[in-house]
């Protein structure tokens, strides 16, 4: 699964993470747990299950460490994986205008090829 957003940064006091979702919707998620209710992380949960696709594992953006995710509090939405490896199990793209798939602060997206997301065509892998 990849989770697909056009925007990731940090708010300025660095408390919470703001996440552009591809309608263009932010969506603030604190980075303690504690801030929302179980309801409200339920809502905000849901909110991002919208923005996963179902890849192939070899078409899948490269995997990022825990850490990083970590940074954006996403482990309060999702599950990351196994904490003793560095690794997440979750995979995070963001969409740019052109729909073109970046890495996550910088971050090598794939190794081989261009990834892309159209809410016309889907997710596409685009070779050579």
């Amino acid at each position: 699964e990849v989770l697909l957003l056009r925007g990731m940064r940090l708010s300025p006091l660095g408390d919470a993470a703001r996440l552009t979702l591809l309608s263009g919707e932010t969506l603030t998620i604190p980075l303690q747990r504690h801030r929302h209710g179980r309801a409200e992380w339920r809502h905000k949960s849901a909110k991002l299950m919208r923005q996963v696709v179902g890849v192939r594992v070899r078409d899948a953006p490269n995997a990022l460490p825990q850490e990083t995710i970590k940074r954006f509090g996403l482990q309060h939405c999702f599950y990351l994986g196994n904490p003793t490896q560095d690794e997440a199990t979750l995979r995070v793209a963001l969409v740019d205008d052109t729909g073109r798939l970046q890495g996550v602060q910088h971050a090598p997206v794939h190794a081989k090829h261009n990834l892309e997301y159209r809410s016309d065509l889907g997710y596409r892998v685009i070779k050579g």
